[in-house]
């Protein structure tokens, strides 16, 4: 908005901004903010089941993805053990753990730097 003396002043916003960043390949998502949790929760839980009852998803779901980003990616991402003791499970493979480390890496303060832009250009005046 221009002022008299030909200088622009910003409008107040008041809220909160949110930001999501994902990887694709040929125009598919590979790795996400969710799919990177559902892996997290993977890894956490010893379980799809678990992993896609925390993320708030059907098992079929939540198995989907994982099959997904597995074949987006070219890589083992879980392993899965069939009965034992605990009944099986599924952990993540290595480079499952080292595709989340790195997503991390990538997105790490991020947030914080889209809230700082928006704190400059909305809130203050």
């Amino acid at each position: 908005m221009f002022q008299e003396d030909g200088t622009t002043s910003r409008p107040k916003v008041a809220g909160r901004i949110y930001s999501n960043y994902w990887i694709e390949r040929d125009g598919k998502v590979v790795l996400s903010e969710w799919r990177v949790a559902l892996l997290e929760a993977v890894e956490e839980t010893g379980s799809i089941s678990a992993a896609a009852s925390r993320q708030g998803v059907h098992f079929r779901v939540a198995w989907r993805k994982l099959q997904e980003m597995e074949h987006r990616l070219g890589a083992k991402l879980t392993t899965r053990s069939i009965g034992g003791k605990r009944g099986g499970g599924t952990q993540l493979t290595p480079e499952g753990r080292e595709c989340v480390r790195r997503f991390r890496r990538i997105t790490e303060g991020l947030q914080d730097i889209v809230e700082r832009r928006f704190q400059e250009s909305f809130e203050r005046g």
